[in-house]
């Protein structure tokens, strides 16, 4: 019985989810240097502006009206049918997003949702009452099945609501608030570069400092941000010798950490990077697989405007629950928009269809009428008969 209901509710589910789409989604990349925005309605349209210095200081926003109008200038340069019914996932630089990996027992399947909550409490690293935090299930944990291993993510309010506060502002839903460690992984996984059972080590340079990024079985474990200042020095110019040194130290220090708390190596390291210091790099790091990217072809814009809203696995979303209820809102409103255009389309094909039969009927009968009239004023063969009977006579 239990299974015919779970059958009954899938099949519910899946109806629902055909008649109500997949609302358009853009992944909006926000950072120090730059603003970037990747259509997600798979023409993968892509704008991206450099920030004048100020807007956005350490990953938190310092200007809001400078944003805005830089957002006002980003949506102006997006195609008329991109702008149409946009509704935003937003994702955040990793600078400031605590994340934290725990396993649960699988006893508390059922009642996952409550105990993930409880444990993120106890393991919080910011005080709960100012910060946005969420779970996601992971795809490692025990391979036997004695435990369920999920992935808790943590940022200050104050953060989060700078930005969106100013992208509603801008006239721009938010259907989502995430990080670019995450983003970033997602868009790996889309693309096939990283495989189940392999880790990997993923290191995005930008203007602003390096991002490191752990994943295992195509999910994001640790990620850490270290800005140039710390590199170079407050105020100095950046040294290639300098730069390499230290991406060489984190390199070893986290390849350790992922040994010292799941064991084996770093089997792999991504960088997503300009041709700047490729070369160096090789160098380097030559006794490690390398894979490089360009910014342009793997950025975290692109891995948030995949995400999906309506699929049954759960994903992290730092936004609030009041933002939140303002996209649902705004979702409903959409739902019952496109069923009313197409219930008044609906019936006015049919009001087409009707009049149209109406005068066909209406013609053919007067056709009929015509031709029923003329064959009653014509004179039938019986009489013609008897007419040409008395003429011979």
């Amino acid at each position: 019985m239990q299974n015919l209901n779970q059958n009954l509710f899938g099949r519910i589910k899946r109806l629902l989810v055909l008649i109500s789409p997949q609302p358009p989604l853009a992944g909006l990349e926000v950072s120090d240097s730059t603003i970037r925005l990747v259509d997600g309605r798979g023409n993968s349209k892509q704008v991206s502006l450099h920030l004048p210095p100020g807007i956005i200081e350490g990953g938190r926003l310092k200007n809001r009206e400078g944003f805005k109008a830089v957002l006002k200038e980003l949506y102006r340069r997006l195609p008329s049918k991109t702008r149409k019914h946009l509704n935003v996932v937003l994702t955040i630089p990793a600078n400031d997003v605590f994340i934290q990996t725990f396993t649960l027992p699988p006893l508390v399947a059922g009642n996952l949702e409550e105990t993930a909550e409880l444990n993120l409490q106890m393991v919080s690293p910011l005080n709960l009452k100012q910060s946005y935090y969420d779970w996601q299930r992971m795809g490692g944990g025990d391979p036997a099945g004695k435990t369920i291993e999920l992935l808790g993510a943590f940022v200050l309010r104050e953060i989060v609501d700078g930005f969106v506060q100013a992208l509603e502002e801008a006239g721009l839903n938010i259907a989502a608030v995430e990080f670019t460690s995450l983003s970033l992984i997602r868009e790996l996984r889309r693309q096939g570069r990283i495989e189940p059972g392999q880790s990997y080590l993923v290191v995005e340079v930008k203007p602003e400092g390096i991002t490191f990024i752990l994943a295992r079985n195509s999910q994001l474990l640790f990620h850490s941000f270290t800005p140039w200042g710390t590199i170079a020095g407050e105020g100095k110019a950046i040294v290639t010798k300098d730069f390499i040194n230290a991406l060489t130290g984190e390199v070893n220090t986290i390849s350790n950490f992922y040994g010292a708390h799941w064991g084996g190596a770093v089997s792999n390291l991504i960088f997503i990077t300009s041709r700047d210091f490729q070369d160096e790099i090789k160098e380097a790091l030559e006794e490690r697989p390398l894979t490089f990217f360009d910014p342009e072809e793997l950025n975290s814009a692109a891995g948030a405007a995949s995400r999906s809203l309506l699929q049954e696995t759960k994903e992290i979303s730092l936004l609030g629950a009041s933002y939140l209820e303002i996209f649902k809102q705004n979702q409903i409103l959409s739902f019952v928009s496109l069923w009313r255009s197409i219930l008044i389309a609906a019936f006015g094909f049919l009001f087409l269809l009707s009049l149209g039969a109406d005068l066909f009927l209406r013609q053919l009968a007067q056709r009929t009428e015509a031709a029923t009239t003329l064959n009653l004023n014509q004179p039938s063969h019986k009489e013609l008969a008897e007419l040409e009977g008395k003429a011979s006579e």
